[in-house]
């Protein structure tokens, strides 16, 4: 029997693995998108849970319960029905979960937030006479917005808040009347919270009046794709494109959104992503438009990276005992790749979390895509941005000592005495 589980976790995550979208037969079914998505989500949250693994099963059942009439001929679909059950059996006879629905989704915090991602339309938009270009006339005078995720991952919103989050699980970026853009998040280390990007799904809604039919892209670990998942590079007219274009050869992809004045890039970083975005503020600033890159991480979810960071190397060791650099070698290694500011702080605190030197890069990367849609408002960020700590701790209370002996600097004994020298003399001068 165990042999046999082991052959249906490998069939179903064989079958979560491929491209595109359920074949024409079942074009309202869905199940890839609207199921299996978010159970592969829970998953990832559910790795140290009995409880939440048997959740995730029971909700993944109850999915694909709903779309027994619409997925009729698909075979994808009538795979993982049939293989859910026996997974039940041998995983969950003494799991007591809610009655409800709802109540089960509570046990998921974060994957209460997924989006979900529509299916993609069957017909052709017909296009608005009126309109088949670019809903903002004039581009070069529109202000945009910028937002950045990159590291650990490290979040520059729309409005330069700049956060440092956990955000384990799927979680919406942007989620407005023309696009969603939804990242999964995995844990780093062990008995620590920080996570990286290891999923990157964005869908470009349909849009009538630019001639814009509905496309999925998804970037995962390690496969950065040069096309949309239906195999197609490009949507709209020929004067005004939804495009999807290969920059750097297995590295850096960009969409570009004409209809919506929009520009988005997708780096692959050893086996983490990073995503950046510029926007017309007119849906930056929409009422329409929610998700991390508008609001930030939830309270709850934000790291106090300038604490970590403040932490001597005994700190360090105690906080993190298996970690392989040093505080003062991962500051070194940062300012070697010219990080600043923000970037700097992020580069510091990833190598001092994980060990991974390929997060230098990936700091360096987002400095660079941050400069390439928001050349002016990172220029600014990088001189008004106060690094946590220009020295080691260690080392600047070391210094601080041999001044104080050598530069005739009061150290806090000398300093009192001092003190009480000047209040005896303005005592005596009363007398």
């Amino acid at each position: 029997m165990y042999s046999y589980i082991i052959f249906v976790l490998l069939t179903i995550a064989w079958s979560t693995s491929t491209s595109g979208f359920p074949s024409s037969s079942g074009s309202d079914c869905n199940v890839q998108l609207k199921c299996t998505g978010p159970y592969e989500s829970r998953m990832e949250q559910a790795r140290n849970s009995k409880l939440k693994m048997c959740a995730s099963l029971t909700l993944y059942q109850k999915c694909l319960d709903r779309r027994k009439s619409s997925c009729r001929a698909v075979i994808y679909y009538h795979t993982v029905k049939s293989l859910i059950p026996v997974l039940m059996r041998e995983k969950c006879k003494n799991i007591t979960l809610p009655k409800s629905e709802a109540e089960i989704l509570k046990l998921f915090n974060n994957v209460a937030k997924i989006i979900p991602l529509d299916p993609k339309p069957t017909s052709k938009p017909r296009c608005k006479a009126t309109n088949h270009g670019n809903r903002f006339s004039n581009v070069s005078s529109i202000e945009k917005r910028y937002c950045g995720l990159f590291g650990d991952p490290h979040l520059r919103t729309f409005y330069n808040s700049k956060q440092t989050c956990v955000v384990e699980g799927a979680w919406p970026l942007i989620d407005n009347e023309f696009i969603v853009v939804q990242v999964t998040n995995v844990r780093l280390v062990d008995g620590f919270s920080a996570t990286a990007t290891n999923k990157i799904t964005i869908i470009v809604k349909q849009d009538v009046e630019s001639c814009v039919e509905q496309k999925a892209y998804q970037a995962k670990s390690g496969v950065l794709p040069v096309e949309f998942r239906d195999g197609s590079t490009s949507t709209g007219t020929s004067s005004c494109k939804v495009q999807v274009m290969e920059l750097i050869k297995d590295s850096l992809i960009q969409i570009k959104l004409c209809h919506i004045g929009t520009d988005i890039l997708v780096r692959k970083v050893g086996q983490f992503l990073t995503f950046h975005i510029r926007m017309p503020q007119q849906i930056a600033n929409s009422r329409h438009t929610k998700g991390l890159c508008v609001g930030g991480c939830p309270k709850r979810e934000i790291i106090d990276y300038r604490e970590l960071l403040s932490y001597t190397e005994a700190q360090l060791a105690k906080a993190f005992p298996k970690r392989t650099i040093t505080r003062r070698e991962a500051k070194q290694n940062c300012e070697d790749s010219k990080l600043k500011g923000f970037y700097l702080d992020s580069c510091v605190f990833d190598l001092l979390t994980t060990g991974d030197r390929n997060f230098t890069l990936a700091a360096e990367t987002a400095l660079d895509d941050a400069f390439e849609l928001d050349p002016s408002g990172t220029v600014k960020d990088l001189t008004t941005y106060k690094a946590t700590l220009d020295t080691d701790p260690n080392t600047s209370r070391e210094n601080t000592r041999t001044k104080s002996k050598h530069n005739g600097v009061p150290t806090a004994n000398s300093s009192a005495t001092l003190t009480l020298f000047i209040l005896v003399v303005l005592f005596l001068s009363f007398l």
